[in-house]
């Protein structure tokens, strides 16, 4: 990949061409531009995005591809179940009725708290780093007078190889603590990736990739695969798959993933719209089987450059209607405060 004489690249007059920075990608921001550039010269609109991505990928400068910061910010959403409890309503089982009891029924409503935590890229190479991150969060729900922490860590090693081929492998780790129930969740990913270009101004980032999730009593495996694309007029779309394997012991798991998502820039604001469809199966409730088909759309509108506010929605269909239901989801997310 031979960017690194790019980082001061001249600029051709102004063009009609959309950034490629609204892939949200820094390797397919570099692709797309020098695919829509001419003779190794960026377009204005490209100009500034990519020269710091060429130094966030450690291309210009080792040192300077190696950087760190901490955060803070507030956080403000709505949450469909704050106590991590059970579904509302009768549990009708064949010819069995069951009432659970009230106070370990879900809880639905406001959380309003703060998360602190801190992330470090250490370049290894050009196109070659380690990337850390890791940080804690807590909220309180005013009107159940409870609380919800949870914390996380990630921690990867990405490599540009060849000919813009690229090999990267994560550990991930989640944990959170409710009022009625707790939690921790791990996954190992590896991940290969291919830049290309398949006509003018449509420029992509093909993934194929295998992942390992656990928790304290189940593993699953999963086949992945996504592809990211620019394309012209200041728009991107993704597209994402996950196959999994099934679980033995009774436990619900994710069989099938898919996830839609567009992107786009209006008046100098993202907008970003996704629609997932998850089924799950495997799952079994005093002998009968249960299977979910659940559902989400979401919506992100950056309403300042501080600010932004995701609106949603997400259902469950369930072969045990127990479990079915659907939740708004709604959140302010702000800027974090570095330091």
């Amino acid at each position: 990949m031979s960017v690194v004489t790019c980082g001061g690249a001249l600029l051709l007059p102004q063009v009609a061409n959309a950034s490629c920075a609204v892939g949200q990608s820094d390797r397919l921001l570099l692709w797309c531009a020098i695919e829509r550039g001419q003779d190794g010269i960026i377009h204005p609109a490209d100009g500034a995005d990519f020269h710091a991505a060429t130094v966030r990928e450690g291309y210009l400068d080792q040192n300077a591809g190696t950087y760190g910061t901490a955060y803070v910010t507030p956080t403000l959403a709505y949450s469909g179940n704050i106590n991590g409890g059970n579904p509302t309503g009768v549990l009708e089982l064949g010819d069995f009725r069951f009432h659970p009891d009230e106070s370990y029924e879900k809880t639905e409503g406001w959380l309003l708290g703060g998360a602190i935590g801190a992330q470090r890229r250490q370049s290894v190479g050009p196109g070659r780093y380690l990337d850390f991150a890791g940080g804690v969060s807590a909220a309180y729900a005013p009107a159940h007078e409870t609380s919800v922490n949870s914390a996380f860590f990630v921690g990867c090693s990405k490599n540009h190889m060849a000919d813009w081929w690229y090999a990267d492998a994560c550990y991930s780790a989640w944990a959170h603590k409710k009022e009625l129930s707790e939690g921790v969740q791990q996954q190992l990913a590896f991940e290969v990736s291919k830049a290309f270009s398949s006509a003018t101004n449509h420029h992509h980032l093909a993934s194929i990739g295998i992942r390992e999730e656990f928790d304290e009593n189940d593993s699953q495996t999963q086949l992945t695969t996504s592809i990211l694309t620019v394309h012209s007029k200041n728009f991107a779309s993704y597209v994402g798959f996950a196959l999994g394997e099934e679980v033995e012991g009774g436990a619900l798991a994710p069989r099938t993933e898919v996830e839609v998502g567009l992107m786009t820039v209006l008046r100098d604001r993202s907008i970003e719209l996704s629609v997932e469809y998850e089924e799950l199966a495997g799952g079994r409730v005093l002998g009968f089987d249960r299977e979910d088909d659940a559902w989400s759309i979401r919506a992100s509108v950056e309403l300042t450059k501080s600010l932004s506010l995701d609106v949603g929605y997400s259902e469950v269909t369930s072969s045990i209607d127990y479990y079915s239901g659907g939740t708004p989801l709604i959140a302010l997310r702000f800027e974090p405060y570095a330091f």
